[in-house]
This record gives structure tokens, sequence and C-alpha cells, in this order.
């Protein structure tokens, strides 16, 4: 099914005006990208508004990742290799199983194939949140640049950062959790049975 674009949805429900969306689509036209980042340019649209209603039309959850603080074992959980080639940044382990599922942010929620391929790494289910393409480049260096293997705090005050919600006791130095007989009698697991919402369809662009 065809969804609608971000930007009409956006002035049928009130939060653009005609005219601010002509203009978008003439600055468009002009500099290229798409429509959304055209109303973001001009001023008319912030990036949260616009990830907010990309994440409604997803049927998945925004997640805001720049003060987010994430237990660098749950980082651990996905090689660094494939977080820093697919752009994807794990930030919970949700305690609906001892399979996850792995959250994982990503400004491509909507690309099976790369969830696979966290699935396959991390031996976990895997769910997507979206976040914006900079927010998941922040993440990757905060956690995994020079100055997190120097040891320099990720964040100034992580007593008073947003955590993610991981159950007492899934987490240990040495993940027993991930493996033992649940994990090798299961096969590895996949999103087919984690995902089922067709997101191939998002319109960003008239």
């Amino acid at each position: 099914m065809t969804r609608e674009p971000t930007e009409l949805v956006l002035l049928r429900t009130g939060h653009l005006q005609p005219w601010q969306v002509q203009r978008a689509q003439a600055h468009q036209r002009r500099a290229g990208g798409t429509v959304v980042e055209a109303l973001i340019a001009l001023g008319y649209l912030t990036e949260q508004a616009a990830l907010t209603e990309a994440a409604r039309q997803l049927g998945v959850p925004y997640r805001d990742l720049s003060h987010l603080y994430v237990p660098p074992e749950i980082v651990a959980l996905v090689p660094e290799r494939l977080i820093r080639a697919r752009k994807v940044f794990p930030i919970d382990v949700a305690a609906e199983s001892r399979r996850g599922p792995l959250i994982v942010a990503t400004a491509a929620p909507q690309d099976l194939t790369v969830l696979d391929e966290v699935a396959f790494a991390s031996e976990l289910q895997v769910r997507a949140v979206l976040a914006s393409a900079r927010d998941v480049d922040a993440a990757i260096e905060r956690y995994l640049g020079p100055a997190a293997r120097r040891g320099i705090p990720l964040i100034a005050d992580p007593a008073h950062a947003r955590q993610p919600a991981v159950a007492a006791g899934r987490l240990g130095a040495t993940n027993s959790w991930r493996g033992g007989p649940v994990a090798e009698a299961n096969p590895r697991p996949t999103v087919a049975d984690a995902i089922a919402t067709d997101w191939t369809q998002l319109r960003w662009t008239a």
C-alpha cells in the first residue's frame, strides 16, 4: 500500500500551511533532496517533528539518542564492523525472552536485510526504532570512537542520563544468557518473526 507523503500528512493535520509546502517544493526543485529536507532547511519543520511522523507511518518508535546512555555490554552485542558498515546502534535488550529482542536504532528501520544481519551476528531477535542518521553517527563516535577508547566518559553525568530499561540480571560480564542449551536448541533468529510491518512504501517526497 502506498503511504501518504510526510509533508502532505503534516499539511492535512494542520502542522504545515499550503504556502510552506509550496515554497519547500520550489526549494527542493532548485537544491535537490526531499521536500521534507527542504521544509527543515527553510525552518518550517523541525527534524524531530519529521522523524516523529515518519516513525508513525512506519509503525516504529522514534528515539532521540542525543542524551541516551547505553551500557557498554549492550553495545558489545553487535560487532563494531557491522555497526559502522550498516549504521545501526544497539540501545537496549527487551526482557521478553532469552533471545531479546535487541533494540537497535537506525535511520532505515525498513531495511530488513540489515536487521537480519544484526540478528545473525548477535544471536538475538531484533526490533528497530527510528533515529536520525546524525544521532546514529554521533552515538557510534561516542561509544566506539577514539575518545571512548581512551576511557573518556561517554556522558558527563550518566546517573542523570536516560538509560534503557534492561532487566536486572540479564546482562553480566560474560553475557552467559546468550549461550547454553536454550541458545543451542533454538535456530538463529531472524527478524521475520519479530517484524511484520511493511515499511517499504514510506514516501518522503511528493
